[in-house]
């Protein structure tokens, strides 16, 4: 089979799993990583037969994305920030909407650096419920003199992450914690940043996604529960308002059904000037309050 053959049948075998334009992104995506076949490549090599060697690794790969696994996990990877980070089924593939309130945290937190002149004591920043240590990872290299911890009740996401760390060419401090019974945190630790991307898709929306996502995404890491969908958002406020510093800032990523209560969950505690954010795509996915 030709290159262009073989990529040909790809797209068609895949677009019965995803829409065409998906398709053809996810076969590029392959093609390129395992086969070192770019765009211009299957263009200017086309004609050219297929490897057995290539041809055979790819086939298996279509097997499993087939099934409606996600390339991410097919691939062992994904790109994200800048970072090329290992993913498997412990963790949830980093998405482009958590791209975004990392780049809200940078640009504050930057800013608040550079209008204090910063002390020298290093900045404390918590990310609860770190999964690939994505969110920890990108904050260590792009804030500099800060102190990263990470959070996560999976074993196995951890190791993950740790993973993730040492490739980045970060140091970040991975500890094992339930932020429903936070024991993991002694009551004199304090943080001046705090970040979560917790679990907020309720159960009843399942239906809405696709079967990629619930079929092999971790469960933990995506849904709360429909009789408390913000139980997760709830623990992590009465940590904070026990280890957040006066004037230290809460960033949370959000289902956007929910900002307004969340909002007023904030304000009837310990946190004020609350803030919300609009994705790309328009609908209130980040908020941010201080202390």
């Amino acid at each position: 089979m030709t290159i262009r053959n073989a990529f040909e049948q790809y797209v068609k075998s895949l677009s019965s799993v995803y829409e065409k334009a998906e398709a053809e992104s996810i076969t590029r995506l392959l093609f390129e990583e395992r086969a070192g076949l770019d765009s211009a490549a299957i263009i200017t090599l086309g004609n050219e037969t297929m490897s057995e060697a290539k041809a055979n690794d790819l086939a298996w790969k279509l097997i499993r994305l087939m099934k409606g696994e996600p390339v991410q996990y097919v691939l062992g990877y994904c790109y994200w920030f800048g970072l090329k980070l290992k993913v498997n089924k412990h963790v949830l593939i980093p998405r482009p909407e958590t791209e975004e309130l990392v780049e809200w945290v940078i640009q504050e937190e930057g800013k608040n650096s550079s209008q204090k002149h910063r002390d020298i004591e290093k900045k404390n920043i918590l990310d609860i419920g770190t999964g690939s240590g994505c969110i920890a990872i990108a904050l260590k290299k792009n804030l500099r003199d800060t102190d990263v911890t990470a959070v996560d009740i999976s074993e196995d996401a951890l190791t993950v992450a740790r993973g993730n760390a040492a490739d980045s060419g970060v140091s970040v401090n991975f500890i094992t914690g339930d932020i429903i019974n936070p024991y993991f945190s002694d009551g004199d630790s304090s943080f001046d940043i705090i970040v979560s991307n917790p679990p907020y898709i309720m159960e009843s929306e399942k239906s809405t996604l696709h079967t990629n996502v619930i079929g092999y995404e971790p469960k933990e890491a995506l849904f709360a529960p429909d009789e408390d969908p913000l139980i997760y958002y709830k623990a992590i406020i009465r940590f904070a308002n026990r280890h957040l510093m006066n004037g230290g800032r809460l960033y949370f990523e959000i289902n956007p059904v929910f900002a307004e209560q969340l909002i007023l969950l904030l304000t009837a505690g310990q946190f004020n000037h609350a803030e919300v954010k609009s994705d790309l795509t328009g609908n209130p996915r980040m908020l941010r309050a201080i202390r």
